[in-house]
Formats: structure tokens, C-alpha cells, sequence
């Protein structure tokens, strides 16, 4: 833990989603993937790794892919939610 988010994109390449909410900013690693063993969400804060979360490693996985959902949905989040393709 503590790497940088240049070292996280060396190493994991480019997240397929981000997400900023509470101070911390959120990667969102192999979302579509049907192998839920592949996924996972980095957590951020100052720009250094606090934290890896993985489904089925805790109930935090899904609350924080719940959060995401919600953000996407949101009209008065615009801004707050992409995809590093558009």
C-alpha cells in the first residue's frame, strides 16, 4: 500500500472507471468481467493506495459498486462520474 497512482497505472494499466466521493478517489478495475475473481476497486487518498477491494473478500466490494451505480444514475452528479474512454 501507499503507491502512486502513475505506479498503479504502470503496473494495472488504466482503470475502466473512476469515481471521486468522501475525499478519496476510486478506480474501478475489469468492471465488466464475468470472472469475479478479476475484479477490483483501488482506493485513493492524497494520490497514494490505501486500499484494495475485491468481491467476496467483504460486503464493501458490493457497497462501493452500489455507490458507483448510483453516481451513474444521478443527474445532479454530472461531472463526478466517467470512463477514462470518453
Amino acid at each position: 500500500m501507499g503507491e502512486s497512482k502513475s505506479v498503479i497505472v504502470e503496473e494495472y494499466g488504466s482503470p475502466e472507471r473512476t469515481w471521486r466521493a468522501s475525499g478519496k478517489d476510486y478506480w474501478y478495475y475489469n468492471a465488466r468481467s464475468n470472472h469475479p475473481e478479476e475484479r477490483m476497486i483501488l482506493v485513493f487518498e492524497n494520490g497514494n493506495l490505501v486500499e484494495k477491494v475485491r468481491p467476496g473478500a467483504s460486503t464493501k466490494f458490493d457497497a462501493l459498486e452500489a455507490d458507483l451505480e448510483k453516481l451513474s444514475r444521478e443527474k445532479s452528479t454530472k461531472g463526478k462520474f466517467q470512463t477514462l474512454s470518453d
